[in-house]
């Protein structure tokens, strides 16, 4: 059997060779050096669209001679440099294109998990090699048939480099840089876009993300109902709690009081000044959100860049403004994010449904919803706290459950029009009913029968514990004067749980004011297929032309 060092010798052979071979195809008018024209050609061959300069910069970057290309020399030498580099500061732009070029040896436009198998070796080693090419192909099954275009590839790198970055702030190896998210009593789905919009801000402004619960038996954190996939975003030790009691809700004697705090900046008392930095956008309004799509985020905040504890509190999503923001477009296009599929990549990073979500929903639920022949239309009414915590008190009422149904009647007539648009003879039709009201859910079930995909067992309960006032939703996850853990974390399952069906339609019908109905939209991929309703409102909705993704994602607490 060879030796570790005969292995090492024969992979740095190859990599000489290969390192060539992709010199040459990328000098296609062969005279020695590399031209952003070539490069430009290069990159539309292989399906990726850079950004207006963003070549020329790859050039510019390890141009040592300044003659606007790229000499067999200083190719070589680049590629040495990042090869050896262990601080991160060298650039990488140019060299990631060679690395993918280097191994797609079959000249398919994409690599294969084979292939990837020597660049991951000479750049990790064997004892990480199984790791790193699960983080990058989610899996290390040489058989899988995994394969990673261009553009796939170098989004997963600049993935990955955040996520060595997350890794070294948390483990102590670099500089305390946190941004820490305080989850706010507030709902599922508005704290989800809050924290997604913070990952990105921790993510342009080179800080760790974690998640501190101040009550996490109140407001159950997210590991309740997902794995982290990417990273262990809990916050490493607790926080002082002056340096988030601002955020906590019963610091107000009234709603308005707690809105029009929600200002920004937060002066917090010595010694916690010195390392901490309070932001408070909950229940921010519009405006007061509006610098996160025209502010520079590199080395927030940057009236104080050095800062070890950025702490947020938000229940406010901004990923559209973000991903619009004038300095930080090109990082999204980086990451190949466009403004609509910012928020959805956000979700998956940080979460994947736990065993448990997954057994609640997987086979009886998303299994109907994931029939790829069949057209599913995903259908939300939300009517409000006000009906979610007297539905159950109110079942016994006559008309209550008519009387609900005709509220939601727009909501139906609209997804009987999707379906005489876009359906075909034949067609198997599946309409998927998410309500806070239970009473609803068993009237429409009883009208539309097996058409219609919905629980008729469960009460809609808050996920924010203290926010059910009604007799039924309070005992529900109340044991005595205390909210119940096991409880709320069950609510926190089914939330996500039918956050991630609903998403699974091809069309929504939703309810404007409802961030669940918005969120799941949002991690569907299908932006064009959105159809806000608001509660109340007569008029239907034409099946042709649903809302612009950008109007969805600035309605209500945002995405």
């Amino acid at each position: 059997m060879a030796s570790a060092a005969a292995r090492e010798r024969y992979a740095r052979k190859n990599e000489a060779e290969d390192l060539t071979r992709a010199f040459n195809a990328l000098d296609r008018k062969g005279d020695g050096k590399l031209d952003p024209e070539e490069l430009q050609a290069l990159f539309s061959a292989l399906g990726h669209k850079p950004k207006r300069g963003e070549v020329e910069d790859l050039i510019w970057e390890v141009d040592e001679d300044c003659d606007g290309c790229i000499s067999w020399q200083e190719f070589q030498r680049l590629y040495h440099r990042c090869r050896q580099d262990s601080t991160g500061y060298e650039p990488r732009g140019l060299f990631n294109v060679v690395e993918f070029v280097m191994n797609d040896k079959s000249g398919s436009g994409c690599i294969s998990l084979e292939e990837a198998l020597q660049i991951m070796y000479l750049r990790h080693g064997r004892a990480e090699l199984d790791a790193k090419l699960e983080e990058v192909f989610g899996t290390a099954d040489l058989n899988s048939g995994k394969t990673l275009s261009l553009t796939e590839f170098l989004a997963c790198l600049h993935q990955n480099q955040y996520r060595q970055l997350h890794s070294a702030i948390t483990s102590g190896e670099a500089p305390p840089r946190f941004l820490v998210s305080v989850a706010p009593e507030t709902g599922m789905a508005e704290r989800l876009t809050g924290l997604v919009t913070q990952l990105y801000m921790a993510l342009l402004s080179g800080r760790a993300l974690t998640a501190f619960h101040p009550d996490p038996d109140a407001v159950p954190p997210f590991s309740s109902a997902c794995e982290y996939p990417l990273f262990n975003w809990s916050h490493p030790q607790p926080l002082p709690r002056a340096v988030y009691a601002p955020l906590l809700a019963d610091d107000y004697q009234t709603f308005a009081q707690r809105r029009d705090a929600a200002a920004g900046l937060h002066a917090l008392p010595p010694p916690f000044d010195e390392s901490y930095q309070l932001f408070n956008l909950i229940n921010a309004s519009a405006p007061t959100t509006v610098w996160l799509g025209t502010t520079n985020l590199t080395g927030w905040p940057q009236e104080r860049p050095g800062l070890a504890h950025a702490v947020v509190g938000s229940n406010r999503g901004a990923t559209w403004k973000l991903a619009n923001n004038a300095y930080h477009a090109d990082d999204f296009w980086r990451l190949s994010l466009r403004p609509e599929e910012a928020f959805m990549c956000g979700f998956w990073a940080l979460c994947r449904p736990n065993a448990e979500v997954q057994r609640l929903y997987a086979r009886s639920v998303w299994g109907p919803l994931a029939d790829p022949h069949a057209l599913k239309i995903g259908i939300q009414v939300r009517f409000g706290d006000e009906v979610l915590n007297s539905d159950d008190d109110r079942a016994g009422e006559p008309k209550y459950g008519a009387s609900l149904m005709s509220l939601a009647t727009p909501f139906f007539e609209c997804a009987a029009a999707i379906e005489s648009a876009y359906s075909v003879p034949g067609q198997a039709v599946v309409w998927y009913l998410l309500s806070d009201s239970r009473e609803l859910r068993r009237a429409a079930k009883d009208k539309f029968g097996d058409k219609l995909l919905t629980d008729t067992d469960s009460r809609a309960v808050h996920s924010s514990c203290r926010a059910n006032t009604g007799k039924a939703t309070r005992g529900k996850v109340m044991a005595g004067w205390a909210c119940d853990p096991e409880a709320t974390q069950r609510v926190m399952q089914h939330a996500v749980g039918s956050m991630l069906a609903l998403s699974l339609a091809d069309f929504h019908v939703i309810t404007e004011a409802s961030q669940l109905g918005r969120a799941a939209a949002a991690l569907s991929g299908k932006w064009n297929n959105v159809h806000e309703l608001t509660l109340g409102e007569a008029s239907g909705c034409d099946p042709y032309t649903g809302a612009h993704p950008m109007m969805v994602a600035l309605h209500g607490a945002g995405i």
